[in-house]
Formats: C-alpha cells, structure tokens, sequence
C-alpha cells in the first residue's frame, strides 16, 4: 500500500467534509433536522468513492485503508475541527460516519 497516496486520499476526504459542513453552516443549513445523518451518509458515499481510486487489493488491506483515513480524520479533528465544535468527539453521528470511513473500503473488493 502506498502511505502518501493513503494518507492524501485520507486528507483529501476530511478536507471535503470539512468544507462541505462549513457551507452547510455558512447558509444556516446545519445545524438542522436530520443534517447530522446526511453528513454521516456523505462521509460514507465520498470514502466508498475514494476507495475506488485507492484500489484496496484484500480485506486487510481495505481495512488498513479505512482505519489509516479515521486516524487522520482524528488527528485532524482534533487539531482543527475541536476548536470550532468543542463537543464534535460527543456526537454518535460523528462516529457513525467514522464507522463508515473504515468500513467503505472493503465494499470496493473485487468479487472472486
């Protein structure tokens, strides 16, 4: 597995979200009914678009994928993301989503 392209899809991934939900936010969108859940739901379609293009080869692999993207989303939610939304690490959506960036990957193996 190549790490740079690894980590840039994870970075690219976050930056995305990061961008998408401050739009959301700048026309007064989110924080709204049932935007947490479309959020999560993006997260998952855009990590399953992105693992297309990362190409996991097997289960381990897609796993070691998925798991090193939720790892840099961490990191930098951490740094960045805590600073604006303090309780971000609080919210069950969040980790929902986060679920499905480590999971998206292993539904782009080649069957057989």
């Amino acid at each position: 597995m190549d790490w740079k392209k690894t980590i840039g899809y994870g970075a690219l991934l976050w930056a995305i979200m990061f961008a998408l939900i401050s739009f959301f936010m700048a026309y007064k969108l989110y924080p709204a009914e049932n935007m947490d859940l479309i959020i999560a739901v993006i997260t998952g379609v855009l990590s399953f678009l992105l693992a297309g293009y990362a190409k996991p080869t097997n289960i381990n692999n897609a796993l070691a994928l998925g798991l090193s993207w939720v790892v840099v989303a961490l990191v930098l939610d951490s740094l960045i993301t805590l600073k604006f939304a303090p309780d971000v690490f609080g919210n069950w959506i969040y980790w929902l989503g986060t679920i499905l960036v480590l999971l998206a990957p292993t539904l782009r193996l080649k069957k057989g």
